[in-house]
């Protein structure tokens, strides 16, 4: 990331998010939610939540598990190279390709965030790219709206998800390419 220069990164950026917004919308466009693949039993990969929104249980499995690695193997490389905690990548890997509920699929990108975010910040600190007293004050947002936005993920249907996450990528990709052109509206 240090290489290259930011219009390309942010190209590059742009250009990625605007297609996982794609992506997610024609995958979801016949279906209001992806079925989750039914538990077996027999794989390291199912587990269960409780869904307030649906009023039950959602038993869940994965697929295409070799698949996955290599999506988060390019996650992680991503997140390293944009900056952009992976997420993006993520989320859609973990419902789309593996299968997984949208909930458990954003849960599960948010807690490999901090574990990828947290690898690649050394490096960054390191290097002077991070200001202290920027970050300090914007944790206290960050924390506040992360805990908001769980509490209300847990309470909304899957498809409201979606279409939340669909918007958001679109927005994030327009802005981005309009960017890495020159333009800015702040």
């Amino acid at each position: 990331a240090s290489r290259l220069q930011s219009n390309i990164l942010l190209g590059i950026f742009g250009c990625f998010v605007l297609a996982m917004a794609y992506i997610i919308y024609k995958r979801n466009k016949k279906i209001s939610t992806r079925e989750p693949v039914p538990v077996t039993g027999d794989s390291l990969f199912g587990s269960t939540y409780y869904d307030p929104g649906l009023g039950r249980h959602i038993n869940y499995d994965t697929r295409n598990t070799p698949y996955g690695f290599g999506a988060s193997f390019f996650a992680g490389i991503a997140s390293g190279l944009l900056g952009i905690g992976g997420g993006v990548i993520k989320v859609p890997t973990l419902n789309l390709l593996l299968g997984l509920p949208i909930k458990a699929a954003a849960a599960t990108s948010n807690y490999m965030i901090g574990l990828t975010a947290a690898a690649s910040s050394i490096i960054y600190i390191a290097q002077g790219y991070v200001n202290p007293f920027i970050t300090s004050a914007v944790v206290i947002g960050v924390l506040a709206g992360g805990t908001l936005g769980s509490h209300a993920a847990s309470r909304v249907k899957s498809l409201v998800i979606i279409r939340v996450i669909i918007v958001i990528f679109a927005l994030i990709g327009i802005n981005m390419l309009l960017r890495a052109l020159g333009v800015r509206f702040y």
